[in-house]
């Protein structure tokens, strides 16, 4: 009587039928996967103890909530905490405590199991690990305003430092994050503008520099420091327009303003001397409003190009010259018999050196001789 076994799990069947369903489970998957590995098998008992581990794991989640007391700042997220923890800010903000007499630790932090309630559903579809449904928009946007942060126009948009007016703010702001507003000259309403981004941070909790979403308030503001973000975009300023107005900066030209515009153009870069007059054909040259010419980056390796200046000193051309004199030579034009006498006494002198070559047999003018071993 022939035993049907299974040689990945090391089991024994009665019936072909028996060996099939083994087959078909998530047991033989599990023994080959680590066969692959180079693993030895597990038997039933330690796979259905490993598949009971999964569930109550799957079933638990680790509440993380951070405090610190020097920077009055709270954390959910244990990554934002540690970061923190490691910050410049923190460790003075740390020092200066503990020299005014703090000796407490100032750091709070503590883990929290929570009991997660699995959908009603199949034992197999949970093992398998299905994915919950996608959130719509409205669900999103709920959560996003539930954990939204308030900004006040006191308080400052980076690290959540609160001040005694509106106007020391923005001073801390520039001078500790460098958040430099652009065209403040031409801004109307700078509270307005404030508040606005106090929104896009705390509410979507979007970068200011690169429209990167995060999680959390703490999440972005980490980011915008460490890359040096709290500033506004370089190429599109059109989401601020409201809050500016550039009509001081128009001249009126009466109806014909738009025809003469590039003449305007013109006389503005010969007036102020800056600007571009001409690009040439091919585009790797600009010639600019001072005079210089810039040369593309393509073309460096010929700009890094640095030929040895000759000194053109008098004194040594004419000591030079007094030496040549010395020795016989003179400026004096030759004559054209004297022209045809060199020339003539050249082609003597190669013809007498190519019948030497050809007796010799040495035609080459560098010749090496052959080295024979």
């Amino acid at each position: 009587m022939s035993v049907l076994t299974c040689i990945n799990c090391r089991e024994t069947f009665s019936t072909s039928e028996e060996q099939r369903d083994h087959y078909h489970s998530d047991y033989h998957r599990f023994n080959a996967k680590r066969k692959m590995l180079d693993l030895p098998p597990v038997s039933q008992e330690v796979y259905a103890q490993k598949v009971e581990e999964l569930r109550v794991k799957q079933n638990t989640k680790e509440v993380f909530t951070g405090h610190c007391l020097f920077c009055k700042k709270t954390f959910s997220n244990q990554r934002t905490y540690n970061n923190h923890v490691k910050s410049k800010k923190h460790i003075e903000k740390e020092k200066l405590a503990r020299t005014t007499g703090e000796t407490a630790s100032g750091l709070v932090a503590s883990f929290k199991t929570l009991e997660v309630s699995p959908p009603d559903q199949p034992e197999e579809t949970k093992l398998e690990g299905q994915q919950s449904l996608p959130q719509t928009e409205e669900e999103v946007l709920q959560q996003k305003m539930a954990r939204a942060h308030r900004f006040d126009l006191d308080e400052c948009l980076f690290c959540c430092q609160k001040f005694a007016s509106f106007s020391l703010s923005v001073e801390h702001m520039t001078k500790h994050h460098g958040f430099f507003i652009p065209d403040i000259e031409y801004l109307t309403d700078l509270e307005g503008l404030i508040s606005y981004l106090g929104e896009k941070i705390g509410t979507g909790n979007v970068c200011v520099h690169c429209d990167k979403m995060f999680s959390d308030t703490d999440a972005v503001q980490n980011h915008m420091t460490s890359l040096s973000h709290a500033k506004f975009p370089a190429d599109d300023m059109g989401e601020f327009d409201e809050f500016y107005d550039f009509s001081a900066s128009w001249e009126s030209e009466g109806e014909n303003a738009e025809e003469s515009a590039p003449v305007d153009d013109l006389q503005l870069i010969a007036r102020t001397g800056k600007g571009i007059i001409d690009v040439t054909d091919d585009g790797f040259t600009l010639t600019l409003a001072s005079g210089r010419r810039i040369g593309h980056r393509e073309l460096s390796i010929y700009y890094k190009q640095n030929y040895r200046r000759h000194e053109r000193d008098p004194k040594v051309l004419n000591s030079t010259i007094n030496t040549y004199k010395a020795l016989g030579w003179h400026t004096k034009a030759s004559t054209e018999a004297e022209r045809r006498a060199r020339a003539n006494h050249i082609r003597r002198h190669q013809k007498q050196y190519a019948e030497v070559g050809i007796k010799a047999n040495k035609l080459q003018r560098y010749y090496r001789e052959q080295v024979m071993c």
